[in-house]
């Protein structure tokens, strides 16, 4: 990871602190990993809403439906779920 952030920063011209996991998986163990290599934040793919307690390397996002509707109701339910917690 350290490797590749740097190779992608030094062709971006900018420094990279974001991750977006590949097909939206971590776990602890990447999140460790992505910290190592100095990023500050990561993207997983989950159904739930962030959270004062959210890892800023676990950040989820719901990814979107094929239609507005559905989406909304992703979301919808992600806040409903994370209210009966």
């Amino acid at each position: 990871m350290s490797e590749g952030r740097q190779e992608l920063a030094s062709a971006a011209g900018v420094p990279l602190d974001v991750i977006s996991y590949p097909h939206g998986r971590a776990d602890d163990r990447v999140a460790d990993a992505a910290r190592a290599a100095g990023f500050k934040y990561g993207f997983v793919t989950a159904r739930t809403p962030v959270t004062g307690e959210t890892n800023p390397l676990l950040i989820p996002r719901i990814p979107p439906a094929p239609s507005p509707g559905k989406t909304a109701l992703r979301l919808a339910r992600a806040v409903a779920s994370s209210r009966r917690r």
